[in-house]
């Protein structure tokens, strides 16, 4: 009687022992299926990489899950993104106001462009600028005070810092292609890492004397 009772306590014990590697096996085999945070930094790393742009971990969490058809899914929406992007926004002709002084006279020249980095944020920016003017011919005799600054709605905006500026006569002075070059920084959230992208990008406006 000793014997059987203590043969089938070995088994329970075997069994427990049975059960619990396999839990163990299961539990270990779906954590397999996730993909690690490490991978997928260096996943998103490589794609801003690959399309020369900036790219900044500025929140590294080390506790997502996602599976690899869940992070093909979101890298294919990045890429997309990053392949969207346009350096330089044509926003056409500018809206005029003017001081008049004799027979010279200042018009200051306002227009606004969405300015994008793709589906990661994106930010209006005012283009201005002051062109003096000549009324006896009405034709430019200076262009001046070229800004640009962030100005009405803005998504996943961090930051916009212009870097160069210029002008270029056109039809003898009588319009003028003025533009003006900056930095816009945002920050999104790319499979739970909070990412900052920084792309340059240019704004452009015609405007005209008289």
């Amino acid at each position: 009687m000793k014997i059987i009772k203590k043969a089938f306590s070995i088994v329970l014990v075997l069994m427990l022992l049975f059960s619990l590697g396999v839990s163990a096996n299961a539990a270990e085999k779906k954590e397999d299926k996730y993909v690690s945070a490490g991978q997928i930094k260096k996943e998103i790393e490589t794609l801003y990489k690959k399309y020369n742009t900036q790219c900044d971990i500025i929140e590294f969490n080390q506790n997502v899950k996602y599976t690899g058809d869940e992070v093909d899914l979101e890298l294919q929406k990045l890429e997309e993104s990053l392949a969207s992007y346009e350096y330089f926004i044509d926003a056409g002709e500018a809206d005029a106001k003017e001081s008049m002084i004799n027979w010279v006279y200042t018009k200051t020249y306002t227009t606004y462009a969405n300015i994008s980095n793709g589906a990661l944020g994106n930010a209006t920016i005012e283009l201005k600028c002051s062109g003096t003017i000549y009324d006896g011919t009405s034709t430019f005799t200076d262009i001046s005070n070229i800004s640009t600054r962030q100005y009405g709605s803005a998504f996943n905006f961090v930051s916009w810092n212009q870097y160069k500026s210029g002008y270029n006569y056109l039809e003898n002075k009588k319009k003028a292609d003025v533009w003006a070059e900056g930095t816009l920084v945002t920050e999104a959230y790319i499979l739970g890492q909070k990412i900052r992208t920084t792309l340059n990008h240019g704004i452009g406006m015609i405007i005209q004397a008289g």
